[in-house]
């Protein structure tokens, strides 16, 4: 039996969204850390008329940063921008991100969007949010790239425990160590999770997301906070992997329109010429931005503007 099965109930529901679906706003969720240029950039440009933007601060961001961001935010009378309340610390590879997410999808689901654009504070637009809106409109389906399904290498992260990616395992020090050795004898003593899915399907962490599918997740957080618990790198998993486990209630675009570059585990940061370059092509979201320095976000945009 399917760990995550759409009954017929929810398949009356999907019909009363898609009939509302051309009157809905379409929100962007921001999972960030650090209340940067690079956000603020982002929020003062997008039209108030058609998105809707919600904000995760990670919950170990200084309150000094946070305190001033909300009264950098108060002055722009920004009105359709949410920083919700239910925030965690996070841990790079950890289920804590997962969560946040989710924290997040729920939030935004209690109002009901068309479509969540799911980006980090490190994100900026390289498209008029106006085409972004325009292209999501007439869209279906759910827009997220697909890596590799069932690979050794992604199942890996959820046969095993792994139970201190929340004390932090990114820097090899000794927390790592010990991941490194119980994991070894995970191995050795043939440990094999069973989390009751048919196939481990690996892709983005970011995407656009339908009001059906969010709704699907939100419903069923509980059941993937507990399936993808001490699953390493949990965040690139659990929404791609329900997704293949309810393909005929889902389309799967295998497309998300963020330029990302890994550099190790990590996004390449990008200079202000590769961004204007990207802003050319098919993209409407790019990260790694660390800085705004010699980036003028309005007139790239505006070079780049077909509405």
């Amino acid at each position: 039996m399917l760990l995550f099965q759409y009954h017929y109930e929810k398949l009356c529901t999907l019909i009363f969204y898609e009939a509302r679906d051309e009157e809905l706003k379409q929100a962007i969720l921001i999972l960030d850390h650090m209340a940067s240029e690079v956000l603020k950039s982002n929020l003062e440009i997008v039209p108030d008329d058609l998105f809707d933007v919600y904000i995760h601060f990670d919950k170990s961001m200084s309150q000094s940063r946070f305190d001033s961001f909300t009264s950098w935010l108060s002055q722009k009378q920004l009105s359709n921008v949410y920083i919700i309340e239910d925030r965690i610390k996070t841990a790079w590879a950890a289920p804590s991100l997962m969560a946040a997410e989710l924290n997040l999808f729920k939030e935004a689901n209690k109002r009901g969007y068309k479509y969540y654009h799911l980006i980090s504070g490190a994100d900026v637009f390289t498209k008029n949010p106006k085409q972004v809106f325009s292209f999501f409109e007439n869209a279906s389906g759910e827009w997220v790239d697909i890596w590799e399904i069932n690979t050794k290498k992604y199942e890996n992260r959820v046969r095993y425990w792994y139970p201190l990616t929340e004390f932090g395992v990114r820097k090899h020090g000794i927390i790592w160590m010990l991941q490194k050795a119980l994991l070894v004898f995970q191995k050795a003593i043939r440990i094999n999770r069973n989390v009751g899915f048919k196939q481990i399907v690996a892709g983005s962490q970011w995407g656009s997301f339908s009001d059906q599918f969010v709704t699907f997740l939100v419903q069923n957080s509980q059941k993937i906070k507990d399936a993808f618990a001490n699953t390493l790198v949990p965040d690139e998993l659990y929404k791609t992997t329900v997704l293949y486990e309810n393909q005929d209630f889902f389309e799967i675009r295998n497309e998300n329109f963020r330029y990302y570059r890994f550099v190790g585990n990590s996004p390449e940061n990008l200079s202000p010429t590769t961004l204007s370059k990207i802003a050319s092509d098919k993209y409407f979201f790019a990260r790694k931005v660390a800085s705004m320095d010699g980036i003028d976000l309005t007139e790239m945009l505006r070079l780049h503007d077909n509405v």
